[in-house]
């Protein structure tokens, strides 16, 4: 894909700075090498960008408060010249499109907010989405089932498909040496989970899984990466014989390097980055079928609740050698950045028709 003109202003807003460090920092430097002018911005600073745009009234959640933020975003736009902004978190996403910006806005869907076919209880949140979409340039999302519900609903608009997310630095996960895990070698298998200890990732999974593996006398190790409001109980509740150990937040290259399979017990993900973080690494995944998760290519999954085949699956991807693992530069955040400064730059130019798919 060539070089992108220096011509273009592309504007990048989330509703925190800490969206912009998490996600964004590989993407916005690979932006900039390629000549584009890139203006952050967020309700709260970022640390990795000093000179980004400040929205005092752009807000995580929704506040009285976010009337103000539209005359903020409308003024970020006009003095930037922003010829197209992507936005990504719910209530900047929001409140971009309803200040009317001059420029088109590219949403950037990280995950809808439900699971399969909306709930009651998703009502609000996909009547927001579609009253949205009218102000909506383009999009891009990371999964089927997101991917699906648009094309349904906004068949008029060009998507952008990123299989492998935002990316990764793919020199801080890079791939180590094939290998598989046996009884025979005398040390137990290694899992390790990692995410934030809440009510979506369902962590309590991994005790149940714990209770299965004992049952059947498998030498195992948990190493549970993460914090939240369930930790505590965790603590608790993950005893010396369930063989947990509870590590609090910290990076996974180091266990991931350790480790035999990475287990994900999450209800349901946008498209979950541990698991692409594993599978640069040459970790084998496993978890349950639910949106996101089964959208990692070469993660095996099951039925969601299934304890009884998430441990004969964790087992098997343990001793198993995975011969066809993608190549890292596509999973690297160059070539997502650069599959979305391209997608950018032919919104912002008109050079993509109405309903055209684009997929990378």
């Amino acid at each position: 894909m060539s070089t992108i003109s220096a011509h273009l202003s592309l504007g990048l807003l989330t509703s925190i700075g800490d969206t912009l460090d998490a996600f964004f920092v590989e993407i916005v430097e690979e932006w900039e090498r390629q000549g584009a002018r890139v203006s952050p911005a967020a309700g709260t600073q970022s640390s990795s960008f000093p000179h980004q745009r400040l929205l005092p009234h752009v807000t995580r959640s929704p506040k009285p408060g976010n009337a103000l933020a539209l005359k903020e975003l409308r003024a970020w736009a006009k003095e930037e010249r922003l010829d197209a902004i992507i936005t990504n978190t719910a209530n900047a996403s929001t409140l971009v499109r309803l200040a009317r910006v001059n420029a088109p806005v590219i949403y950037f869907c990280h995950g809808l907010h439900w699971n399969g076919a909306p709930r009651v209880a998703d009502r609000i949140f996909v009547g927001m989405e579609q009253s949205m979409l009218r102000s909506t340039a383009a999009i891009v999302c990371i999964n089927n089932h997101d991917d699906a519900w648009f094309a349904e609903h906004a068949s008029s608009k060009p998507r952008l498909r990123l299989i492998h997310g935002v990316g990764l630095n793919t020199d801080v996960f890079a791939r180590r040496a094939p290998r598989s895990w046996s009884p025979a070698d005398g040390h137990p298998m290694r899992i390790v989970w990692v995410g934030e200890m809440s009510e979506r990732k369902n962590p309590f999974a991994m005790i149940a899984l714990a209770a299965e593996l004992n049952a059947r006398a498998i030498s195992f190790q948990i190493d549970m990466l993460g914090d939240g409001e369930f930790l505590e109980r965790m603590r608790r509740d993950a005893t010396p014989s369930t063989n947990i150990k509870l590590h609090g937040r910290t990076s996974p290259r180091e266990f991931f390097e350790q480790a035999d399979v990475l287990v994900q017990t999450s209800h349901w993900e946008g498209l979950p980055r541990v698991a692409l973080e594993a599978l640069a690494v040459g970790l084998p995944t496993v978890g349950f079928d639910v949106k996101g998760v089964s959208d990692v290519p070469h993660t095996v999954v099951v039925p969601e609740g299934n304890i009884d085949a998430l441990a004969d699956v964790t087992v098997s991807a343990a001793r198993t050698i995975d011969p066809d693992l993608p190549p890292l530069d596509a999973l690297s955040s160059v070539h997502a950045a650069t599959s979305l400064l391209q997608f950018a730059h032919d919104v912002a130019s008109g050079r993509i028709e109405a309903g055209e798919y684009r997929a990378r």
